[in-house]
């Protein structure tokens, strides 16, 4: 059903689909809330509206709420399917394993941004951690030209403070 389903993905979402068999409208959102989402109730008859901006529901609803991350609406109530906070079981691994288990999760979460609906852009602050990531999808991604941007300041950046 929708909360396996929402479990299951693995990617930054934000969708509302319309259940033909049940007759109602389900939403989700990815569990950071990196893609927007907003819903509101309609004036005229108090339904339930939803919109990628808040700026789209303006005209349609009094109040406009950010669609919580990490939930889902099941056609009457908003669902909790996966909540950052919420820790299911304390693993304490040696330092071996958390340095690689670290940089595992590190490079799969670059080679996994790489695939998206957009060019991909790296903005490198003069920080490490810029460098590492751009660093990580250059060899991820051997022969193509990365695009990389950086912005100047007048005075020292906070991160060499």
């Amino acid at each position: 059903g929708l909360d396996t389903m929402c479990r299951m993905l693995d990617a930054e979402f934000a969708f509302v689909l319309y259940d033909k068999v049940a007759k109602k409208v389900v939403a989700g959102r990815d569990p950071i809330g990196i893609r927007p989402m907003f819903y509101g109730y309609t004036k005229e008859k108090g339904e339930i509206a939803f919109g990628s901006t808040a700026k789209t529901l303006m005209d349609l609803c009094d109040q406009i709420f950010p669609f919580p991350p990490g939930h889902y609406y099941d056609g009457e109530k908003f669902v909790t399917y996966r909540d950052p906070a919420m820790v299911t079981r304390m693993h304490t691994p040696s330092f071996e394993e958390a340095t690689t288990g670290i940089r595992d999760y590190l490079v799969k979460g670059v080679e996994k941004r790489l695939h998206a609906d957009a060019p991909v852009g790296y903005l490198l602050s003069g920080g490490l951690d810029s460098s590492l990531v751009c660093s990580i999808a250059s060899k991820l991604m051997p022969g193509k030209k990365l695009r990389t941007f950086a912005i100047g300041m007048d005075r020292n950046p906070i991160d060499l403070k």
